[in-house]
């Protein structure tokens, strides 16, 4: 069901869920990973390395693997960033070192990284005695990667060995066990009953609505506020209670921030909500955000009628459901309402809730292009393009992506640049290409940012540096769901780290921390822009040679400020962006 109204361009959305499912490694959607193959591994626990791990957008993915661990008792809200980890059981290379690879659940109460040694508990391959069906678990971190080897390490030692398996000091006297013959390794027999029938009791259990409530920072009170005309009180009560993850409160956000109903409509910020909400539908109150908007809506405010359309299709339940989101959005559109006009053009397009109808769709993001929608303009610019009921025409995508690029539409500021670059549909430019990718990185667009990357690496457009290469390819890669082409932008970087030097780095993450936090060239974001100062003070070439410099104390001092601003549950996604990118 395409979330319709709460991101840049459906289509587009489509389109990157796709990039990341071919990013995702083949293990991860194997039928035997968040289970072993055989009743003989139930409940054993083994020693593996984490070489991957996998983001909430990544776990959404999964289908019905995901479903397994919602059935083994997990609730949705402990399948965020870094709750599922895959990890390698043989060592170093052959066929049994992918072919082996074990996926596991991370507890919230386990922080992993790549390259940690892990104890897994191994699950049931199915349901027995009445209970639910387990996946594997992590129950320890072992050895971090700077202790390896060392208490923990490949056993044999023998480098010329593809199947070597992990060996921790002093487990035998844990009473683990070395068993096979040619793949052998060592295991700890099941002894943790309790687990399991804790985990059943676990899946029986409902999972909590995330709803808070008293003072300043509650739902009700900041739904009082709105409904006394006084958004800009409802968007400070209810930002806190988004930053710490409420999903309520971030629907909420989402539809005033996509509205502008009393506040400055801010899609940047609204994409970076609709990120966070994919498919959360378990933990958000509809309910609650609908009685907000309904009575907007029933009096006829367009704003309204457009966020009731945009909730109601977001929750889709049913064909009914989408059927009154249409209803409502087309109310709103009837009143010239941009954004309506948008979402009900991208309904046509997608033949979602209505017939299929492109030449309709065209209608609608014309219409909604002529009354201000940035992101209609931008649908009619794809349009163009691609010939999607209208004839295709390079000159007048040209024109429509630089109405959207100019009316803060970070995607089609990219579109436009790549035009300018390659010289469709208009003059080419490689310079003018290099400031709208610059616009678009600071409209939060990933991909503007890595092509801009690649104008510094290859002196197009832009005079030739690599340290700035290297910071813009950096920018992209901290916002991988945005990315259109991940495994590009990620072989750019490896390159281009691979000709700057340490202080060179230190400047260029520098630059990033800081227009992170002024929100100059970047999207404003206290998260990243810790996490940057965080990649700084943190290097050798810092601690060595600068931390006791007074420019070195300014760095140290503005990263304490930037987290003196951060919530607890955002500092904590702050640094674990860190520890995830320290391992690159």
């Amino acid at each position: 069901m395409p979330a319709v109204g709460l991101n840049p361009s459906t289509r587009f959305v489509v389109a990157l869920a796709s990039l990341l499912l071919t990013f995702l490694p083949s293990t991860l959607l194997a039928a035997s990973r968040l289970q072993p193959r055989s009743d003989k591994d139930a409940g054993i626990h083994r020693l593996a390395q984490v070489q991957r791990i996998a983001s909430r957008l990544d776990v959404l993915q999964m289908g019905q693997h995901r479903q397994l661990l919602l059935d083994a008792g997990i609730a949705d809200a402990d399948l965020g960033d870094n709750r599922v980890v895959s990890a390698r059981v043989y060592c170093c290379g052959g066929p049994n070192e992918e072919g082996e690879a074990i996926w596991a659940w991370v507890p919230p109460s386990i922080d992993t990284v790549v390259g940690d040694v892990i104890e897994v508990r191994m699950g049931d391959p199915k349901a027995k005695h009445g209970t639910v069906a387990l996946i594997n678990m992590v129950l320890d971190v072992r050895a971090t990667p700077g202790e390896i080897p060392g208490k923990c390490h490949w056993d044999p030692p023998d480098e010329g060995k593809w199947a070597r398996n992990l060996y921790c000091e002093g487990i035998e006297q844990e009473g683990w066990v070395h068993r096979g013959l040619v793949y052998n390794m060592w295991m700890k027999p099941r002894d943790d009953a309790a687990t399991e029938t804790q985990l059943a009791a676990k899946a029986a259990a409902p999972v909590p609505v995330p709803i808070a409530s008293g003072g300043g920072d509650s739902l009700a009170s900041g739904a009082a506020l709105f409904a006394a005309g006084d958004a800009a009180g409802a968007l400070a009560a209810w930002e806190p209670l988004a930053q710490n993850g409420n999903q309520t409160a971030e629907v909420l956000l989402l539809t005033l921030y996509s509205s502008g109903a009393g506040v400055t409509r801010d899609m940047v910020r609204a994409w970076d909500l609709r990120e966070q909400l994919t498919g959360h539908h378990e933990a958000i109150d509809y309910d609650f955000a609908l009685s907000v908007w309904q009575p907007r809506a029933d009096a006829g405010e367009a704003a309204g009628q457009y966020a009731v359309g945009a909730l109601r299709m977001e929750r889709g339940q049913d064909t009914s459901e989408v059927g009154e989101a249409v209803r409502w959005l087309t109310k709103a559109a009837d009143q010239s309402y941009g954004v309506a006009e948008w979402t009900l053009g991208e309904c046509y397009a997608e033949g979602t809730g209505v017939k299929r109808d492109e030449q309709r769709a065209v209608q609608l993001f014309r219409r909604g292009a002529e009354h201000g929608s940035a992101q209609a303009a931008f649908s009619l610019g794809a349009a163009y393009e691609h010939g999607r009921g209208v004839r295709k025409s390079d000159a007048d995508a040209v024109h429509w992506y630089q109405v959207a690029a100019e009316g803060g539409e970070g995607e089609a500021a990219l579109n436009y640049a790549n035009m300018l670059d390659a010289g469709r549909g208009v003059p080419r430019n490689s310079a003018l290409a290099a400031e709208w990718y610059r616009k678009g990185a600071a409209l939060g667009s990933a991909s503007a940012a890595n092509n801009l990357g690649m104008s510094y690496a290859m002196g197009r457009g832009v005079p030739r540096d690599m340290v700035q290469a290297y910071e813009w390819f950096c920018a992209a890669m901290s916002r991988p769901t945005r990315l259109q082409n991940f495994e590009q932008g990620d072989a750019n970087l490896r390159r281009a780290a691979g000709s700057v030097s340490a202080r060179g780095r230190i400047e260029a993450n520098l630059a990033l921390a800081r227009m992170s936090a002024e929100g100059q060239g970047l999207p404003q974001d206290d998260v990243h822009a810790w996490f940057w100062y965080e990649l700084v003070t943190s290097s050798a070439e810092f601690k060595s040679s600068m931390a006791s410099t007074p420019d070195g104390q300014a760095v140290l001092q503005a990263q304490s400020r930037t987290a003196s601003r951060l919530r607890p549950a955002s500092l904590t996604r702050a640094q674990a962006m860190a520890r995830a990118w320290a391992y690159r």
